[in-house]
């Protein structure tokens, strides 16, 4: 567990929060079920890990502020790019930062895939 300072309690221990999911299957060119919408509301980081037997290997990322319905929208990083990321079978890879502030986000994978997300707060 890290230690912090904060207040007039300075080293008070700060547990962090973290949520696993079981996983998020992706289908090409889809955005998948309302289900595999991603929670991001009480997390600021997290990996993506794709399954043994993935062949993906480009993710796009979409986001809703609103609900885990959406509307969806392409998100994009600070300087007007679109956010992916290069995956591959059994590799951890760092969930980009320009997610951070979404509420809601689902993927687009270049290819059906099976993937687990662990995010963390």
């Amino acid at each position: 567990m890290a230690t912090f300072l904060r207040g007039a309690n300075p080293g008070a221990q700060i547990g962090r929060a973290w949520r696993q999911f079981s996983s998020v299957s992706l289908t090409s060119g889809a955005l998948g079920a309302s289900g595999d919408a991603i929670d991001m509301r009480s997390f600021a980081g997290g990996i993506i890990t794709g399954s043994s037997t993935c062949s993906a290997t480009t993710l796009t990322f979409f986001h809703s502020a609103a609900t885990s319905t959406g509307p969806f929208r392409a998100a994009y990083d600070k300087d007007g790019t679109a956010v992916t990321l290069t995956v591959a079978a059994s590799r951890a890879t760092e969930l980009p930062t320009a997610l951070f502030g979404a509420a809601w986000v689902r993927v687009q994978a270049d290819t059906a895939a099976s993937f687990e997300v662990v995010l963390k707060g």
